[in-house]
């Protein structure tokens, strides 16, 4: 679709993270598009900059991975073993799951690279 839908640094991109169970569709910046592999690297950034600028609107997507800043860390993330965290916009405000597999400290803070991402159950 990158190749396809022209789609470069800057874009909007409208879809819902089908592969980690989230019914909610996310608006997401884009900070990179590879168009030999069909990666995206993005930033999401809500709805409301959906109002403002044209959106790609690709319905659904899969999600590889979260990396950045760690602002709260309960439990320190080893690489290769699964951690469970909460993404600090998620409208659901429920628990994900993933597998670490970049942990850099550098002076901005803990940077976690976090792959193989899934919704937690659900509320008490």
């Amino acid at each position: 679709l990158v190749e396809k839908l022209n789609m470069k640094k800057g874009d909007l991109v409208l879809g819902r993270p089908m592969g980690a169970g989230c019914p909610i569709p996310h608006v997401l910046r884009v900070i990179k598009a590879e168009p030999n592999t069909g990666l995206l690297y993005t930033w999401v950034v809500g709805p409301n900059y959906a109002r403002e600028q044209e959106v790609i609107d690709v319905t659904a997507y899969h999600m590889i991975g979260f990396e950045g800043i760690a602002s709260r860390v309960v439990k320190e993330p080893a690489i290769g073993c699964r951690v469970s965290f909460l993404p600090g916009f998620c409208m659901m405000d429920l628990n994900h799951t993933g597998l670490v597999n970049m942990v850099l400290q550098k002076s901005s803070g803990l940077h976690v690279r976090i792959e193989d991402i899934h919704i937690l159950a659900g509320k008490d």
